[in-house]
């Protein structure tokens, strides 16, 4: 009754949330792959082709005639780390955010505005799985919901019924979205008609979003 919205875009939903989580802490630990004595250097080389590709891209901006931008540098390896980086920055922001607001007396380090760099150090010892357990199931038992509660609450099939009744519900997804599993694109296509989903044969999680037809395809969701 406090907020109303006229239409649901879900764009790349993650069906199981906590499959998400396990993925991503995975993806972090990929340069775990690489020797021991060969780790730092890859990691500091990885992030060099990420640097030149920054510049390259820079440099092409106005070009009308640059033609199709390059494939990314990247191996697997070297993907999935750099996926699993990009992640855990996005996790340092949430602990810090969240425990700026609601302080739940976990984090050692004070939460200082301008001189983060000790509290982030500490953060940085989080994964996704251990933010889960630390953080969010202890939040919500402190609300009095359960463990099982919060997995449950997690996984968008526990709420099939209610989700196929969202007539405004519009779906824009990838079928190679390393967040679903085996399945979860065939759960997705079953809520709603045809014309209301949408689904890439590529694109990743949310990379569709960077081509024009992945922007075309979310404002069309608005009509």
């Amino acid at each position: 009754d406090l907020v109303r919205f006229d239409r649901y875009i879900a764009i790349n939903p993650p069906v199981d949330l906590m499959y998400g989580l396990d993925t991503l802490d995975d993806f972090y630990h990929a340069a775990l792959a690489w020797p021991a004595d060969q780790r730092t250097a890859k990691i500091d080389h990885t992030f060099r082709k990420v640097a030149a590709l920054i510049i390259a891209n820079a440099a092409r901006e106005g070009q009308t005639d640059a033609g199709p931008p390059p494939m990314l540098p990247f191996d697997r390896t070297e993907s999935g780390f750099l996926i699993g980086y990009t992640y855990r920055t996005i996790l340092r922001d949430i602990i810090y955010a969240s425990q700026s607001r609601i302080d739940l007396g976990i984090l050692q380090q004070p939460l200082r505005k301008l001189r983060r760099a000790a509290v982030y150090e500490e953060i940085a010892g989080y994964s996704y799985t251990e933010y889960l357990n630390t953080f969010v199931i202890p939040y919500f038992q402190g609300g009095g919901a359960t463990e099982a509660d919060v997995r449950n609450a997690s996984d968008l099939k526990n709420c099939t019924s209610g989700l196929r009744r969202v007539a405004d519900l519009r779906i824009v997804a990838s079928a190679d979205d390393f967040l679903l599993q085996a399945g979860d694109l065939s759960w997705l296509r079953s809520l709603v008609p045809a014309e209301r989903i949408t689904v890439f044969g590529d694109g990743g999680h949310m990379g569709s979003l960077a081509a024009d037809a992945g922007q075309i395809a979310v404002i069309n969701c608005l009509s």
